[in-house]
């Protein structure tokens, strides 16, 4: 069972809660009313946690405020047009018709192979630090049990992130966010670094790392569940983890082979 670790400088500095735990206080539905007192009870008597939160917070604000805001106010509707002459209703039919058109052909959901952020598409690359080495990942990319993982991303607009990783025996785990429900907003920048590592299992063979960026935030369960019927497409036609390239995400992927050896090798 392949289990990822997601380390924080904030984790192992005593009790303090890590940034991912942080950002998740402020996503509705992701902690329990108990955990969230108790985040809140910490924050009370730790300012540099309190300090954080505040600016992840204010972050959010401003973030909102950026967006447009929908008028949802309930209006009357005036059945008149129900009494349209028939050459009218055919001429009214038509327009609408052809504005659905246009509006489905220039505003539909992202296609799988690719999604239309404005400016260039995001990127991600990741290092791989070995006994206090650090080494640019390529794809395939040669790794051993124990090496830490860290990836930074490239991105023109705030987006929602998910990276999970699959072994060649099917098995399924979420590195960023590894606690949450799913994928989590991440903030536009150059380079940025995700907070922590992940430190690879004993598991040896062949793993496929995805990454997706969505305009929408994406479940676990339901990704994972996409995920696993590509890989069994293969298997049932003979094929290895290798071929697995694509998933059915309405948004931009990466994704990166990695081919885990023993330590000693």
């Amino acid at each position: 069972m392949k289990e990822p670790e997601i380390l924080s400088a904030l984790e192992k500095r005593g009790d303090c809660p890590s940034y991912l735990t942080l950002s998740l206080d402020l996503v509705p539905g992701e902690l329990s009313n108990a955990q969230k007192a108790a985040l809140a009870n910490h924050r009370s008597k730790c300012s540099r946690c309190d300090k954080r939160w505040q600016e992840l917070n204010q972050e959010r604000e401003n973030f909102y405020r950026m967006q447009p805001i929908l008028n949802l106010e309930t209006k009357t509707l005036n059945p008149g047009w129900l009494f349209l002459s028939k050459p009218a209703f055919i001429g009214v039919f038509s327009i609408l018709f052809l504005f659905l058109g246009v509006f489905y052909f220039t505003t539909r959901p992202d296609q799988p192979a690719g999604i239309h952020f404005k400016g260039n598409a995001p990127m991600v690359r990741f290092l791989v630090e070995r006994q206090g080495k650090v080494i640019r990942g390529t794809s395939p990319m040669p790794c051993r049990a124990g090496d830490r993982i860290r990836f930074a991303y490239t991105l023109e607009e705030d987006a929602y992130l998910y990276i999970i990783n699959i072994d060649s025996t099917g098995r399924i785990s979420a590195y960023y966010p590894d606690t949450a429900s799913q994928s989590l907003l991440i903030r536009a920048g150059n380079d940025v670094f995700l907070p922590g590592s992940i430190r690879l299992d004993d598991y040896i063979g062949s793993e496929r790392i995805f990454v997706f960026f969505t305009r929408t935030p994406l479940r676990f369960d339901k990704l994972s569940t996409l995920v696993r019927q590509e890989w069994q497409a293969l298997n049932s036609r003979a094929l290895d983890i290798e071929a697995l390239e694509t998933i059915a995400v309405k948004g931009h992927q990466e994704t990166f082979l990695i081919n885990k050896v023993a330590k000693d090798e």
